[in-house]
């Protein structure tokens, strides 16, 4: 009994992937004018155009696709991973201090350029995930550098955890929330 259930749920799950989530990413999300991802999308399934772009959200993004496309091997999947990456690495990426900025404008102007550690870990996740698709070194040792910046400027020895967020160079930064609705 208990797998037949199993499998239902898969298939069920399956099917919500393919004909709904996936389509709805591909159909909504996808900005033209600036490149990669809207950072929004109203109630009534219109895309934000001047909706700021998280790091979170496009971090995400590169995971799911590459990891759609290593399971499934759809094209167009596979033409959003490199979309998500190319996005990533050009727009996000902190040329000058490594990591990746918390935020973009809608424009893919650096907005708030923080180094918040949960977003840096999702970043990790997504090449990891991408670096299966593609088997590039070069995007294998993006994944590491960035774990060791987050080991070498995040890491508290002291408490043996973790510093939120960082300023843009790593120093130490006064506000550590996700959000406005975070406690300090």
């Amino acid at each position: 009994m208990e797998k037949v259930y199993l499998e239902k749920l898969l298939t069920f799950a399956d099917d919500q992937l393919k004909n709904n989530i996936l389509p709805f990413w591909k159909k909504y999300m996808i900005d033209s004018e600036y490149g990669g991802f809207y950072g929004q999308v109203n109630d009534d399934l219109s895309s934000e155009p001047n909706a700021e772009k998280g790091l979170v959200l496009n971090a995400r993004i590169l995971w799911t696709f590459s990891a759609v496309f290593n399971k499934y091997g759809d094209p167009d999947d596979l033409k959003l991973a490199h979309r998500a990456y190319n996005y990533l690495r050009q727009q996000f990426f902190d040329n000058d201090y490594g990591g990746y900025f918390w935020s973009l404008t809608h424009k893919g102007k650096p907005l708030e350029t923080k180094k918040q550690i949960y977003a840096q870990a999702f970043v990790i996740y997504g090449l990891s995930e991408y670096y299966r698709l593609t088997n590039k070194k070069e995007v294998l040792d993006q994944a590491i550098k960035l774990f060791d910046l987050i080991e070498k400027y995040s890491f508290d020895a002291k408490w043996n955890g973790y510093i939120e967020a960082c300023a843009r160079d790593w120093s130490e930064i006064g506000n550590l929330q996700l959000s406005p609705k975070d406690l300090n």
